[in-house]
Parts: C-alpha cells; structure tokens; sequence
C-alpha cells in the first residue's frame, strides 16, 4: 500500500487516503462516533455507512485535501467533537494549508 500511496502522492493530483482497519454492514452512527486520527492506534471496524459519510464529505471540503488518516470509531460514546468537516479542519491544523480556498 504505501508504494501506491507514495505514487499518489508524487502525481500532482488531489488526493485522501482514509485508512480502515475494515468495515461492516452494522448501521451508521452520528458523525460524534466517528473519529478521524493521524495515527494507527485503536483503529476498530467502521460501519459501511460511515466510511461513505466520510468519502463523500472528503469529496466537499479543501479541508480533506492531500491528507492520509486513519478512521475509526471512537472509544467513549457520547464524544462530541464536531461534525465530519470540523474533523477534517482539525486535521488540517496539523498538516500544511489546504492546497485550495
């Protein structure tokens, strides 16, 4: 995987790569029990319904652009920190600007 990733990367074309420990056919939850990390550490299955959440807000916000994150669910239930996009602007503060605003 990370020579292909490397390969995007290197293209010049505008890219996320979303990281799954694999997913499920459990239904979706609320975008608080989603979690969108840069690390590989406690990555559990995610449902199929998320992980489509996620690809399709990715496609809508500079915020997703060029960045690699893993996804997962996230530990305590009830952990509110954002909607989807707030996740990806969060993520963004710990990488270089968005390439694109």
């Amino acid at each position: 995987h990370c020579q292909c990733e490397e390969m995007i990367k290197q293209s010049g074309l505008s890219y996320t790569i979303i990281r799954v420990a694999g997913y499920n056919a459990d239904l979706g939850t609320d975008s608080s029990a989603v979690r969108l990390q840069k690390m590989n550490k406690n990555i559990t299955a995610v449902s199929r319904v998320d992980l489509a959440q996620v690809i399709a807000s990715a496609l809508l916000t500079p915020n997703a652009c060029n960045l690699i994150l893993y996804m997962t669910k996230a530990q305590q239930r009830g952990v509110l920190d954002g909607d989807i996009w707030q996740k990806f602007a969060r993520l963004r503060l710990e990488n270089e600007p968005a390439p694109f605003q």
